[in-house]
């Protein structure tokens, strides 16, 4: 017969979802971390399924048609944008955007970096292929606006940024990659802010 005396950890209180979001805000806050509010922890906007048909959504007045639902995201969508750009403007008009993210000289040095970091003995050539510098300039603009996420935790690029690093790196066949998300399929995202 099981031992009738005191169990460990029978009581310990178990918080729901808002409970422990509460918490974790206010540990932010304890640790003089940014302002934190609620609405800034919120997930990523709903995408309604006409976003496919038209691009009304489109607030900064700069995205395209993108072929996935996931895909059509206005930067006027993404809270970390908002963070960097104070007049509403699009971010690709951000002062910044275009050395971090179109410039050929940071995105391979972003490239020779990664290898280095990670142990690669591989050289990176002096002048890349256009699918390598859409690859190094849409992670740099993910660094940019929402810092280090975490392995297998992805991010959807703004349509406009999408479509102003594909009109610098333009695939000859217009054949794009798109989103891919994390592993096995799973959306593994993190709040806007959480993710700074």
């Amino acid at each position: 017969m099981a031992n009738e005396g005191p169990r460990a950890y029978d009581f310990e209180p178990e918080f729901n979802e808002e409970e422990l979001l509460q918490m974790m805000l206010g540990e932010r806050r304890e640790r003089g971390e940014a302002n934190v509010v609620a609405d800034e922890m919120a997930p990523d906007v709903v995408q309604e399924p006409n976003r496919l048909n038209d691009v009304n959504w489109c607030q900064c007045t700069n995205c395209a048609g993108m072929p996935s639902l996931s895909e059509c995201r206005c930067c006027l969508e993404t809270q970390n944008v908002n963070l960097l750009i104070a007049d509403n403007g699009c971010i690709t008009q951000h002062e910044d955007f275009g050395t971090v993210c179109l410039n050929k000289a940071v995105l391979r040095t972003v490239l020779i970096m990664r290898n280095d970091v990670r142990g690669h003995n591989v050289d990176v050539d002096r002048d890349l292929d256009n699918k390598s510098y859409r690859y190094s300039a849409y992670r740099m603009f993910t660094y940019w606006v929402h810092g280090r996420l975490g392995k297998g935790v992805r991010k959807v690029v703004p349509s406009c940024a999408v479509r102003k690093i594909r009109d610098k790196f333009p695939d000859p066949a217009g054949q794009y990659v798109g989103f891919i998300h994390g592993d096995n399929e799973e959306v593994l995202e993190v709040g806007e802010v959480e993710a700074i």
